[in-house]
């Protein structure tokens, strides 16, 4: 109440500030007649008491985990001493926007609130983002993304009512084993950090918030924590003035608000004995206002710390400070004393009363910036989901992924490619013992081997580790918790260093350093060493996703570390085109609406029965931004589905597997699409109705055949009304006359297959033109496939595609690959078999080839399938591989003549009105996709640079369960589309 009854009293004044300012003779605050803020400045001012005077140069200590007895004395202390601002330390978002409210209500002149949150609100607050530390961002090349930062913390500084950050941090860390600055520093280069403080501060100041250069002079070579002594500074006045002040110097004539005044003893500037930087008026006065022409605020760094403490008594070391040039006293030691100190010093002349009232016209201004001459409480509602938004993680995970630096002769070896996904692979995690990001990230893509180890580990470990690592072919070894002092090898022991030195000249060796930069001075330049600074889950992941090349290492080494590793060292690595990870909003795509509504589409799916459960993902841009499993893989509930199930994708062989070998050969030149099939096989075709045939009609069911034989009737006997295989066909064993398996314990007669493809050719033919689903065209394309290029079609697409691309879990056969655990169930076969199918193609006619047909018989998972497709989406190329020619691509994914919705091998949207969308509505005309009967499909949208993926065994336990067909998965599709925010 007293705070708005404050505001309502200075209204009446607006009017009358002209009359009062044009007859006060003499005007010493030179306040500008038509200056708004100068009007609200005056009139604030000139009806303050000498205590409110005094109290607004205070800014005390508050914590939003304070308790009500703690709270109400802080009330208090705003009350008796009008303190002019408070710092926020421990705490969470919610409470200090409350708590902020709270104390702004009794506070008669709003309170500048004020936050060290040099790397974002985690650096205080238990719920805040922490971006990385400002040497993590000294190696990052690119400028604007340190402003983007800025920009960012500022804005949620500004939503949580905050008016100054304690930051950028603009010294220049020339000592590595500095105890108080270190990773809070850009670096030891003059220009990186200023140019890197000054982007920091522009960010802020745009989003609002007053930024504070500290710690002036300069604190980056100190050896003493200024929190426990006051450090001393040997250099000479001119190393202070042309190399330790420059950033100070840019960040000035940049426009910086506010600067922080460091407790640093530097004789060569003040030789008088114990006299901090920050109460000498030599330095603050003589340099930082006079010389370098500072105008804005001057704070001290905490008077509590023992840089001052220590020297001088806290009334004494308040003058001092003041008297120096400061504006605000940060952190009295005792607030009662340092008033009365600065009070006594005001009565007895020591301090004029018009210096008091031009540090305190400088606060009021500041206040005037941030609005406080019409004050707005914190809006408290959504606090936390507006300040820790997608965009503020987004960000957080580009900066780290630009921080990356690629170190060492042996740098090439990154990345590892997905034709290397084969090789023996180990990551060695020495510091941490429990399961990481790096890990997990890592295991989306191959299966390492993970072994964990200490850091000082002893002669004996060591040996036990060479010998089981030194036959793998690759070794990530990634070090956590390493500490900052160098003179105990930043905690490895001589073990550990020479287990490293030893496996690095028997293998490929990767070191990942997640710790300071420093710490490369343990190793030389014949290593592949990334460097990524910090252990934090966003550093984690990017550095994963590098190894893996999914995005460009471009960063530089902020600092000079030994004679191998300079000041701007750092490879450039270009990105492979692998398909990686993401948030969603980093690609466009609102991640909490597509999050929602695609849970909601799978939990009616699975509470309606369509499916036991199902795979989904959504990548955009080259990324995953959406990657989840569904119920289980049947319904007794008893096997969740995880992301490495397999699948029987039933049609999606078609374009998966079939189509893909023919664009191979095509792209060759082996085949012509455009030729006839008995141009490149006969099999009997040539004396048939298929004689002249087209490819290309095949492919694209124009070709006028029979959509489906079912085959497998003619194998089964009837006796007393029950239906069973027959014992002609069928054995229980293998053996060279039965040896193609069916099904478990069920093997064909060896010679059927020629049966079957007899049917083929003695099926009936239409005449072509009219779209005909049918399965016999990629049948015949198989044995055309196999013909031409004398290998088995599975065996072709494998050695070509699955294995090149680090396909996992691509395969015909599975079960003769992979665990039955591992393998979705597609059905209950009470017609057939006669036994649940696990394992074994759902599909008849490719049971009865072997598990192996050009339209059916391949098994994947949602993971191996967007990799696929990505390499569609990217042109044929992937991982630094060319797998097809841009040009075949777009042949065979763009709409075929005769058709309104099918392309080469692949399905498209129907764009005849009068008939049925055969996918969602809003997809783009160029998207390509395929549906299996199993309850699958692949969709691609080239225009929007989208794929999906949906996996399910709607088949189960019945092919007759027709709930799911296509449009649930439709919806999804739906979904990510009303899930788009850039278009």
């Amino acid at each position: 109440m007293e705070n708005l009854l404050f505001k309502t009293k200075y209204i009446k004044y607006y009017l009358t500030a002209i009359l009062i300012l044009v007859f006060v003779p003499g005007n010493v605050m030179n306040i500008p007649l038509s200056d708004d803020k100068g009007v609200w400045v005056f009139n604030v001012l000139k009806d303050m008491t000498l205590d409110e005077k005094i109290g607004q140069l205070f800014v005390l200590r508050a914590q939003s985990d304070w308790g009500e007895k703690d709270a109400k004395f802080f009330e208090s202390q705003i009350e008796k001493y009008n303190i002019g601002g408070i710092i926020f330390f421990k705490g969470n978002i919610l409470d200090q926007g409350k708590l902020t409210n709270r104390f702004q209500s009794v506070s008669k002149i709003p309170l500048l609130v004020a936050l060290d949150a040099e790397w974002g609100l985690g650096m205080r607050l238990s719920d805040g983002i922490s971006f990385p530390r400002q040497m993590t961002l000294g190696a990052i090349s690119d400028n604007e993304l340190v402003y983007k930062m800025g920009l960012e913390i500022g804005r949620q500084l500004k939503r949580l009512g905050v008016d100054i950050n304690f930051a950028p941090v603009a010294d220049i860390n020339t000592n590595p084993d500095n105890p108080v600055i270190y990773d809070r520093s850009f670096g030891d280069n003059a220009s990186n950090v200023a140019e890197k403080s000054v982007s920091y501060m522009k960010g802020l100041q745009d989003a609002g918030v007053i930024a504070c250069a500290k710690h002036f002079p300069g604190h980056g070579s100190t050896i003493v924590d200024s929190h426990l002594d006051l450090p001393k500074i040997d250099k000479s006045a001119q190393e202070i003035l042309d190399f330790e002040i420059m950033p100070f110097k840019s960040l000035i004539d940049n426009g910086v608000k506010s600067v922080m005044a460091a407790h640093l003893q530097i004789p060569s500037l003040d030789n008088t004995k114990n006299i901090p930087a920050s109460l000498s008026s030599k330095i603050i006065g003589g340099i930082l206002r006079d010389s370098l022409n500072f105008d804005g605020l001057v704070i001290t760094d905490a008077m509590e710390m023992k840089g001052v403490s220590s020297y001088f008594s806290s009334g004494e070391a308040s003058v001092l400070a003041f008297l120096a040039g400061n504006d605000i006293l940060e952190l009295p030691d005792n607030i009662a004393k340092a008033f009365d100190g600065i009070k006594k010093a005001v009565k007895k002349g020591r301090i004029s009363e018009s210096r008091l009232d031009k540090s305190v016209k400088r606060i009021l201004m500041a206040k005037y910036d941030q609005g406080y001459s019409n004050y707005k409480p914190v809006v408290t509602d959504r606090l936390d989901e507006d300040i820790n938004s997608p965009g503020a993680y987004v960000l957080k995970s580009r900066l780290y992924e630009n921080s990356l630096i690629a170190l060492g002769n042996k740098s090439s070896y990154i990345p590892v490619l997905p034709e290397e996904y084969d090789d023996k692979i180990a990551i060695l995690s020495l510091g941490l013992s429990e399961n990481t990001i790096f890990e997990s990230r890592i295991k989306s893509y191959f299966d390492p081997e993970i072994l964990n180890a200490p850091l000082l580990m002893d002669d004996g470990t060591a040996n036990k580790l060479f010998n089981k690592l030194k036959e793998y072919d690759k070794i990530i070894v990634c070090l956590y918790g390493l500490n900052k002092k160098s003179s105990l090898n930043f905690g490895l022991s001589s073990s550990s260093l020479n287990l490293l030195n030893e496996l690095n000249k028997k293998t490929h060796l990767y070191v990942v350093n997640f710790n300071t930069p420093y710490a490369l001075s343990l190793f030389d330049d014949n290593y592949c060493i990334l460097q990524a600074f910090e252990n934090d889950q966003s550093a984690q992941e990017a550095a994963a996703q590098a190894i893996l090349g999914v995005e460009t290492i471009s960063g530089k080494l902020p600092v000079m570390v030994s004679h191998d590793f300079k000041f701007g060292d750092g490879q450039i690595i270009n990105k492979s085109s692998v398909l990686g990870y993401s948030l969603p909003e980093r690609v466009g795509i609102d991640g909490q609406k597509l999050n929602f509504k695609i849970d909601s589409i799978a939990d009616i799916l699975i509470k309606d029965g369509s499916a036991p459960g199902c795979q989904v993902l959504v990548a955009r841009k080259g990324r995953i931004v959406f990657e989840k499993c569904y119920g289980y893989t049947d319904y007794t509930q008893n096997e969740k589905v995880v992301e490495d199930d397999l699948y029987d994708l039933a049609s999606m062989t078609k374009v998966l597997a079939t189509d893909m070998a023919i664009m191979k050969l095509y792209d060759e030149k082996k085949i012509n699409i455009f030729n006839k099939v008995t141009d490149y096989i006969d099999n009997g075709l040539k004396n048939s109705n298929k004689s002249d045939l087209i490819i290309i009609d095949l492919l694209s069911h124009h070709a006028g055949l029979t959509p489906w034989i079912p085959a497998y009737k003619s194998t089964l006997d009837t006796i007393n009304g029950e239906i069973f295989p027959s014992p002609k066909y069928y054995s229980k064993i293998y053996s060279d006359e039965f040896n193609t398996k069916v099904a478990e314990d069920m093997y064909l007669r060896r010679d059927y297959k020629d049966t079957i493809w007899q049917k083929i050719i003695d099926s009936p033919v239409k005449p072509k033109g009219n779209y005909k689903y049918s399965d016999l065209g990629l049948i015949i394309m198989k044995e055309m496939v196999e013909k031409v290029t004398d290998t088995t079609l599975d065996d072709f697409v494998s050695e070509n595609f699955y294995k090149p691309l680090g396909l996992k879990h691509t395969t015909f056969n599975p079960w003769m690959k992979f665990p039955i655990s591992e393998i979705a169930p597609t059905e209950e076969d009470k017609y057939w078999r006669n036994q649940t199918i696990r394992g074994s193609v759902h599909d008849m006619w490719a049971a009865m080839s072997g598990g192996v047909s050009g339209h059916a018989g391949l098994f994947s998972d949602s993971r191996d399938i967007a990799r696929l497709s990505q390499m569609m989406l990217n042109g044929g190329f992937y991982g630094n591989k060319r797998y097809f020619d841009y040009s075949t691509v777009y042949l065979f994914t763009t709409r075929y003549y005769l058709s309104s919705r099918r392309g080469i091998g692949w399905d498209m949207k129907e764009l005849d009105k009068n008939k049925d969308c055969n996918i969602s509505e809003l997809a783009t005309p160029s998207t390509y996709v395929h549906y299996g009967f199993t309850g699958t499909c692949v969709w691609i949208d080239p225009q929007n640079e989208l794929i999906y993926i949906f996996l399910s065994n709607r088949t189960f336990p019945t092919m007759d369960n027709n709930k799911l067909e296509k449009k649930l998965s439709t919806k999804i599709q739906t979904a990510i589309y009303e899930s788009i925010i850039d278009n």
